[in-house]
């Protein structure tokens, strides 16, 4: 939020809920930043994924705080390349990996300036935008779990004795027949 204060044209929509929800609340208040960053709470996910639909750049940094941060890649990564928005993710190695072979966003720490630096980068660099919007475009449906399930169930298959198409999913095709969205 504190990075926000420094760019004026840029808007926030934070989605979800959480133990630092009213914390962000009372900094937004306390920066004046209440015009500007819009807090929607927990959403569905059809809704969810129109207001990513809207989004200029995805916003998915985490601290390397242990193991598990350094050595996996969040949802919200996939998430936005799922849905061509550009983002500013976590310089760790494994974000690194999938952007080196396609770049959809830019890497950096959790700093104010590095995150004022390089969103004001990408403001004055269409091109660079285009491009990153496009490597995403390009990458969409190939980190999804309808992708991965062929890759999963033949590592699993000769531990379960069965082959892949005895083993595969049989649950509903959407979550909508599952009841999950509204």
């Amino acid at each position: 939020l504190q990075a926000a204060k420094e760019l004026p044209a840029i808007h926030i929509a934070l989605v979800g809920d959480g133990d630092l929800m009213q914390d962000l609340q009372a900094t937004c208040a306390d920066l004046g930043l209440q015009d500007r960053v819009h807090f929607f709470g927990r959403q569905n996910a059809a809704y969810y994924r129109k207001l990513l639909a809207q989004a200029w750049l995805g916003y998915s940094l985490l601290q390397p705080l242990g193991l598990s941060y350094q050595l996996s890649l969040s949802n919200k990564f996939f998430e936005y390349i799922e849905a061509g928005v550009p983002q500013l993710y976590p310089s760790m190695a494994e974000y690194e990996a999938v952007a080196a072979k396609t770049p959809v966003g830019v890497a950096l720490g959790c700093d104010s300036a590095a995150i004022v630096a390089s969103v004001a980068s990408i403001l004055h660099s269409p091109a660079e935008y285009d491009a990153m919007k496009a490597a995403c475009q390009g990458l969409k449906g190939r980190y999804t779990w309808q992708a991965e399930e062929p890759k999963l169930l033949s590592i699993y298959a000769p531990w379960l004795g069965t082959g892949p198409d005895l083993i595969s999913s049989t649950g509903p095709e959407s979550a909508q027949e599952a009841g999950l969205e509204a």
